[in-house]
């Protein structure tokens, strides 16, 4: 299964299990009359993709005068194990439990929590990173926020602007730049290491 999910603001929750078929919910996380339209005319569609399925979620952004009180909408979606996410979002959270595939999360706001993933590209210009594991590669890209990884197994490449790297393994290498932050990397090996830093504390452990 492979989800597409795009908003202007909210949160968005998956849930990967070992279950067939996608459930989706639209739940209002603000009163107010723009927020109920944006779930009354968002597009929920599932098309066939090969072998597998994309399913489709898009919240139109509200237009208008709304300033601090726009559309915010919690997305919750139910998956099977291993599915792919791609999320596109002005200013909204992601939170994923149980292993999926391969995410790929562009925020201009909002934090971005994941257990497993299979790989990860997340940009996000304002925004903490968390993840527990991920089996191939991870690519993070934030201009204020800190990321922090429990293990990698693939390539790891981090940019920060303003924040904190941790890692705790980097099993095939890591390429990091940050001009102001600390890094620390508990274990690092099987590959090339490179960091630079401008300013801010490095902790490299081999």
């Amino acid at each position: 299964v492979a989800l597409r999910v795009t908003l202007s603001g909210g949160e968005v929750t998956v849930e990967a299990a070992d279950r067939p078929g996608v459930e989706v919910e639209l739940v209002p996380l603000r009163d107010n009359e723009v927020t109920r339209k944006a779930i009354a005319e968002a597009r929920v569609e599932i098309t066939d993709r090969g072998a597998g399925h994309e399913v489709v979620v898009q919240i139109a952004k509200s237009t208008g005068l709304m300033i601090g009180r726009g559309a915010k909408v919690g997305v919750r979606v139910c998956c099977p194990v291993g599915s792919d996410l791609t999320l596109r979002a002005s200013s909204a959270d992601l939170d994923g439990t149980g292993p999926l595939g391969e995410v790929d999360a562009k925020t201009a706001s909002g934090d971005v929590t994941l257990e497993n993933v299979g790989a990860l590209e997340v940009d996000t210009a304002s925004g903490d990173v968390r993840v527990r594991d991920v089996e191939t590669t991870l690519t993070a890209r934030t201009a204020s926020g800190d990321v922090t990884v429990r293990r990698c197994l693939g390539p790891l490449s981090a940019s920060l602007v303003s924040g904190d790297l941790s890692i705790g393994e980097a099993a095939a290498g890591l390429a990091v730049t940050t001009v102001s932050g600390d890094v620390r990397v508990s274990a690092a090996g099987g590959g090339d290491m490179r960091i630079q830093a401008v300013s801010g504390d490095v902790h490299l452990a081999i």
